[in-house]
């Protein structure tokens, strides 16, 4: 990381530099190769002078539990909140799948880049969602509920009844 450092702080003005400062004071994780991709970024934007353009940019290089660190503006006043309340897993720097734990940001290199991995707020209706079992659910009337299976997804609109019963079987 150190090399990472000085090469990031030669070449962009102490910007990516100051960045890992603030990521590792504050406990967070650098990823060293993200922080690659940043340095050839942070250089391409100050080369064609869209540098003083930037209000925010998050990179996917700096996180922690809980949160994404912006490079700029770098005072923290651009970071980003992550709340998660399960496990997901990502695609690694090696290429390896792993899980990561509640609230940390998925940093995922399926494409071989870093990329950061959003998704949409869902709530699991179903008790017991991985065991085979039926279960009643009470819905709102005229919603699209979609159901994720072992076996795939689909999607159910309940127009007639608050309450509908769905059993979902391991078959």
């Amino acid at each position: 990381m150190m090399e990472l450092r000085s090469i990031g702080d030669e070449l962009s003005d102490g910007d990516v530099s100051d960045y890992i400062d603030r990521v590792e004071n504050d406990g967070g994780t650098i990823d060293p190769e993200a922080i690659k991709e940043l340095i050839i970024y942070v250089l391409w934007l100050k080369y064609m002078g869209l540098w003083s353009d930037i209000y925010n940019y998050l990179p996917a290089a700096g996180y922690k539990a809980g949160k994404l660190y912006a490079l700029v503006p770098n005072d923290g006043s651009g970071d980003y909140d992550v709340t998660r309340n399960s496990e997901r897993t990502r695609v690694n720097p090696d290429g390896l799948i792993e899980t990561l734990g509640l609230n940390v940001p998925a940093i995922d290199y399926a494409t071989g880049e870093a990329v950061i991995l959003m998704e949409e707020e869902r709530t699991n209706l179903f008790l017991n969602s991985d065991t085979g079992a039926t279960q009643t659910i009470t819905v709102v009337n005229g919603s699209v509920y979609t159901f994720y299976f072992k076996s795939g997804a689909g999607a159910i609109k309940l127009s007639d009844a608050a309450t509908q019963v769905i059993n979902v079987s391991d078959a």
